[in-house]
């Protein structure tokens, strides 16, 4: 029988991803927010926590998405659509993600 990918628990987005896991940009309601806006994250099907784009390296920046949270949410809808994930989706996945943390908070729920 071949192994289902999600039956692995992640802690890593990047490595979820390439097994195949599903991921779409949320704007949480903690978004990361400045003078600039909003930045959005990545949520990662049954991986904790989400994950700012705050980007990556010594010359890189934040990913702004808009000065208020409907602009920013129109953005991520726009992405994740241009990707093939609804907003539906996008909620499923987010929804998982925060699954995964409620497993982690709670370890004995883990089989559950």
């Amino acid at each position: 029988m071949k192994p289902n990918p999600n039956d692995k628990v992640f802690t890593d987005p990047t490595e979820a991803i390439h097994a195949g896991r599903r991921w779409a940009y949320v704007i949480p309601d903690n978004a990361y927010r400045d003078e600039n806006g909003i930045v959005p994250s990545l949520v990662v099907e049954g991986v904790a926590g989400h994950f700012p784009m705050l980007g990556n390296g010594a010359h890189a920046s934040p990913w702004y998405w808009g000065k208020t949270a409907a602009e920013a949410r129109a953005v991520a809808d726009a992405t994740n659509a241009r990707r093939g994930v609804s907003p539906e989706d996008a909620k499923a996945i987010e929804a998982s993600a925060i699954g995964a943390s409620m497993r982690e908070w709670n370890p004995a729920r883990r089989k559950g």
